[in-house]
């Protein structure tokens, strides 16, 4: 995918990197058929390329949460909302929502 959107904008004459959610798609179909880690490979890439993007950083956070990184998940999730909050993001109270969940299932959650 990397290599076909960089052909193509070398052809337009411009920098061109694959779509933020043709990107969140593939990321999601890789978990949905049990490949979490090119899930989350393809999350990681999608925030990289599209660092101030709330959904981007939900999407990571969703595909760290499914594979048991319960920390880094929070951390996505976190960095999701600030950015949702700092762009006025319609889906805020979604990512809010996210965010508690995790947090309240930690909280919930015995230590060892």
């Amino acid at each position: 995918m990397k290599v076909y959107f960089s052909r193509l904008g070398e052809r337009l004459g411009v920098s061109l990197g694959p779509p933020e959610m043709l990107v969140k798609k593939l990321g999601y179909q890789y978990l949905q058929t049990g490949r979490s880690q090119l899930g989350i490979s393809a999350f990681r890439f999608n925030v990289d390329q599209h660092r101030e993007s709330a959904n981007a950083w939900d999407s990571l956070a969703e595909g760290l949460e499914r594979s048991g990184d319960l920390p880094e998940a929070l951390a996505s999730y976190r960095k999701a909302v600030a950015w949702a909050e700092a762009q006025h993001d319609p889906s805020l109270a979604a990512f809010r929502k996210h965010l508690s969940r995790l947090e309240a299932a930690q909280q919930k959650a015995p230590s060892h």
